[in-house]
């Protein structure tokens, strides 16, 4: 299919669908008899079609995380968002179909896997900077060491190596005042 005719069947086809009164009845006209004349279907020219999909996120860390993805799944460095006055908190974004797929898919994937590996990242922290009141210190020295380690417990120790030891020096005094 020649590239020209291509891009003019899918101007015609985003005018058929967000077109108003006679505009879109003409679209649709026009886009029926050139897609009969060059032997086109619909899903020929769906894919490239881009739609605004809206993108609400629940952080910076999701946002971050989403915004990543669609710089992967558009082979792209940047992503241009949209943002409307009364939509707080949501984004606008323009993908074709398949892009649209692909990104929940991995969006899905990745942000469970995320949350996973930041639980395990939590818990290497604590225990990195000691982070653990008395009672559970006491707790802790009473009772036998566990045989069977899970994977996140696993993964959280072995994250720990790679993690700073952070040093909380008092600021307080004990509450005595040498005078």
């Amino acid at each position: 299919m020649d590239n020209v005719v291509k891009e003019l069947l899918k101007k015609l086809k985003a005018l058929a669908e967000r077109g108003v009164g006679g505009e879109k009845i003409n679209a649709e006209m026009l886009l029926s008899k050139l897609m009969q004349k060059h032997n086109i279907s619909e899903n020929d020219i769906a894919d490239d079609i881009q739609y605004r999909v809206p993108l609400i996120f629940k952080s910076e860390i999701e946002k971050r995380l989403g915004l990543q993805i669609l710089c992967k799944v558009c082979n792209t460095s940047t992503i241009v968002t949209e943002t409307r006055k009364y939509s707080k908190g949501k984004f606008f974004v323009l993908l074709t179909a398949s892009e649209r797929l692909q990104y929940e898919f991995e969006f899905d994937f990745y942000s469970r896997a995320f949350r996973d590996d930041l639980d395990a990242l939590f818990l290497a922290f604590v225990h990195k900077n000691n982070i653990f009141s008395q009672v559970e210190i006491a707790r802790a020295g009473s009772e036998e060491a566990p045989r069977n380690v899970d994977d996140s417990t696993r993964k959280a120790f072995q994250m720990m190596g790679a993690l700073d030891r952070h040093e909380l020096r008092k600021q307080l005094n004990g509450g005595s005042s040498d005078d």
